[in-house]
């Protein structure tokens, strides 16, 4: 797997420092979710939620078997990098002027460590978002744990809106951030 590099960026005219670089979003595929994915959604997730969650394994488990969630997988090279999981369920009844609308909540959203800050992330919620409106959702909510910086970093850039903090959500009585943003 190879990382491209943009063009050096300038130092700044310093001198003697180190030229930095600007990394281009890595090329990308995202597809749906297949069977022969779950070994790696169950072992991505365990990895990357340990520190939120008691049995982050079971808790995708429990997201594979859920009908109305949809589950995406990017792609590089043919290696599987991360992936996103949304459920998207209808209210049942009119909401204000709105006739009978869905509402979405982002469940997990994971990039594999060593590809972070590659643009992965930002493509896998641009694409939940998309899957979420094409099934009539209006709106997308998600909860985050408080000291995910990187997470709430990207869903504000994204345009999420911090609702409210909640204790005791994650593990450790870690504070989540509810999250709101409408589609």
């Amino acid at each position: 797997m190879s990382i491209r590099r943009g063009p050096k960026a300038q130092s700044g005219g310093e001198a003697g420092s180190e030229p930095r670089f600007r990394f281009r979003p890595l090329e990308a595929s995202i597809r749906p979710a297949r069977h022969d994915d779950e070994d790696f959604l169950v072992a991505l997730s365990a990895r990357v939620f340990r520190a939120y969650a008691r049995d982050a394994a079971g808790s995708m488990r429990r997201m594979l078997r859920c009908r109305t969630s949809e589950i995406s997988v990017a792609e590089h090279d043919e290696t599987r990098i991360g992936f996103v999981v949304v459920d998207v369920q209808a209210l049942g009844r009119d909401f204000g002027p709105l006739r009978r609308p869905s509402v979405a909540h982002l469940d997990a959203i994971a990039v594999r460590p060593n590809m972070s800050s590659l643009g992965i992330g930002h493509r896998l919620l641009a694409h939940a978002e998309a899957v979420a409106r094409a099934r009539g959702a209006v709106s997308m909510s998600l909860l985050t744990a408080d000291t995910n910086t990187d997470a709430q970093r990207l869903f504000l850039n994204a345009g999420f809106q911090i609702l409210a903090p909640l204790d005791n959500v994650y593990v450790d009585g870690q504070r989540a951030l509810s999250m709101f943003k409408t589609l």
